[in-house]
């Protein structure tokens, strides 16, 4: 049970990070 919590808590990290990075690059290229 606690591998399926790290498990969600990776794809919402991973999913704020993704849209982190994303805003960054398109705010270096605007």
């Amino acid at each position: 049970m606690l591998n399926v919590a790290i498990h969600n808590y990776l794809q919402v990290a991973g999913k704020e990070f993704g849209r982190k990075v994303h805003h960054d690059i398109d705010s270096g290229i605007s």
